[in-house]
């Protein structure tokens, strides 16, 4: 069975849109090849590595301004809009429950899951999306000790921020666009995003817990960036790509009514303003040392760099509405 990796993570969604743009910037610096880091990622300017307030050199969309409705931000309950706009539910199609055969990557910034053929409506969205790859963020071992992580931060309605150490994303398009349409198509992009804590000693095994050993159980695939990939422009082949089988329903919480939208943009450049986000705020938990065991890859093929933090700083929210589908109280 052959594999199509799909150009689209969270690192790279953009790659063949912002082109033009880095390329003025590469030609100034003289740099043969241009990609971004995270903020505690020692950075070569030689080599053109960008850090997130250098973002906005790759592209002019991740500059913190309200036109490029930035991403990630402080998710607020207490700001909720439940009667402004009527989000309807959240449904699933194309069997999310069902046993699919995903590719695994490390793509350099996270680690990418691509092979889905699954399907998205309801909430903000006009239309059905395809879902065609997820992906994670997470902190360093310190931090996520603390709860930090996620891209997004979860304030609930009392003002209190909920740790939420790990994220997942979902990412979907309009399923009668190409992935080049979707990314210059104003919300031809929908993230799906669900936040995961430690389990308690007492709680029970979940769903979440056994589909994210089962993408992890082939960790030493994942430890460095692949040579050849969708991020090098070549094909992947099927013997060097691993593959896990899982459900992805599994990635999401039982309760798919309780989420908040708003108009967003990639966390990543080139930080295209297209994006419908749908979080669920109902938490997710999986055990301790399964959540630490991300902090063990590495950004770089030569070990010296964990892949660790691997989170935008919060944009500011620049009077967006916050959409829920529940209210403030």
């Amino acid at each position: 069975m052959t594999h199509h990796c799909v150009l689209l993570t969270a690192a790279l969604l953009t790659a063949c849109v912002h082109l033009s743009v880095a390329g003025i910037f590469a030609q100034r610096l003289r740099c043969t090849f241009q990609t971004f880091v995270y903020e505690h990622e020692h950075i070569r300017v030689q080599r053109c590595e960008f850090a997130p307030q250098s973002w906005w050199q790759m592209s002019h969309h991740c500059k913190d301004l309200p036109e490029n409705r930035p991403s990630p931000i402080r998710m607020e309950l207490s700001l909720c809009q439940s009667e402004s706009v009527q989000l309807k539910p959240i449904e699933l199609g194309g069997g999310w429950s069902e046993n699919r055969k995903f590719v695994v990557w490390n793509n350099g910034h996270s680690n990418a899951v691509d092979g889905a053929d699954l399907t998205v409506t309801g909430g903000h969205l006009k239309g059905t999306y395809s879902c065609i790859q997820f992906h994670f963020h997470w902190g360093s071992r310190a931090n996520m000790e603390k709860g930090i992580g996620s891209e997004h931060r979860l304030v609930d309605a009392a003002g209190k921020e909920v740790p939420t150490p790990l994220e997942v994303h979902i990412v979907c398009k309009r399923r009668e666009l190409s992935v080049k349409q979707a990314v210059s198509t104003p919300d031809a992009i929908a993230v799906l995003g669900g936040f995961i804590q430690p389990m308690k000693p007492a709680d029970n095994e979940t769903l979440a817990d056994y589909a994210i050993s089962e993408l992890l159980a082939n960790i030493t695939g994942l430890l460095i960036p692949m040579k050849r990939g969708p991020h090098s422009g070549r094909q992947l082949r099927d013997e060097d790509a691993p593959t896990v089988q899982l459900q992805l329903r599994d990635l999401l919480p039982d309760n798919l009514q309780r989420f908040v939208n708003y108009d967003g943009a990639f966390t990543t450049p080139g930080c295209n303003p297209v994006a419908q986000w749908h979080l669920f705020t109902d938490m997710m938990k999986i055990r301790k040392e399964l959540l630490l065991q991300f902090t063990t890859v590495f950004f770089d093929r030569a070990k010296t760099h964990p892949m660790v933090n691997n989170f935008r700083p919060v944009m500011s929210r620049h009077g967006r509405e916050i959409r829920c589908s529940f209210g403030s109280s």
